[in-house]
């Protein structure tokens, strides 16, 4: 009986630890799916806007400059009504791969909202502003969307600032959305840059 009752404690000890292990998979899931959009794996609004006003005290703080790019994929809506849904999910998902392609590892990206992406240049500069602009317009322009229709490519509108030195984390983003809408009404697959 004594063999009996401690084989039984010591399956139902694994039985919990178990439990415990799957728990704690799932409150990770959870803590994850909280801060990153799940169709891109890239960081959501939520966490982008926390993440921003971080960095804006942080950059008063240590007197450096703080970069902010909104991109916005041009004609997404019509890509979506002439290739499906399923299409505009590949493409949003292709985004993605900007992080580890075009920005360094103190660099931060967010789906912004729909087809919009928000990308923090921490300790920046007008040239690594422009340079990292560049390098994300000419990455999505070559991605390959063969599966979705051949020689199928997509463009992207950039609008690009600098923090100014007591500016709040609302006013850049006002002004980065102002560059954007402008580099859209100008003909679009463009950088706009304060």
């Amino acid at each position: 009986g004594l063999i009996a009752s401690h084989k039984e404690i010591t399956k139902r000890r694994d039985e919990i630890e178990s439990a415990h292990r799957e728990l704690q998979d799932a409150l990770r899931q959870l803590s994850q799916l909280a801060v990153r959009d799940d169709l891109t794996g890239l960081f959501n609004r939520k966490q982008f806007e926390q993440t921003l006003r971080g960095q804006v005290s942080l950059a008063r703080t240590s007197k450096t400059r703080l970069g902010l790019l909104v991109l916005d994929i041009d004609h997404f809506k019509s890509f979506n009504e002439k290739f499906g849904r399923d299409a505009g999910d590949k493409i949003l998902h292709a985004f993605s791969n900007v992080a580890r392609s075009c920005l360094r590892r103190t660099d931060y990206i967010a789906r912004f909202g729909g087809e919009e992406f928000a990308v923090l240049l921490p300790n920046a500069n007008e040239n690594s502003v422009r340079d990292c602009a560049e390098r994300i317009r000419d990455f999505v322009l070559n991605i390959n969307f063969d599966s979705i229709e051949p020689n199928l490519r997509i463009t992207v509108s950039l609008g690009g600032v600098l923090m100014d030195e007591d500016e709040d984390p609302d006013h850049l983003l006002q002004r980065v959305n102002h560059l954007l809408l402008t580099a859209k009404e100008a003909g679009r697959n463009r950088i706009l840059l304060a």
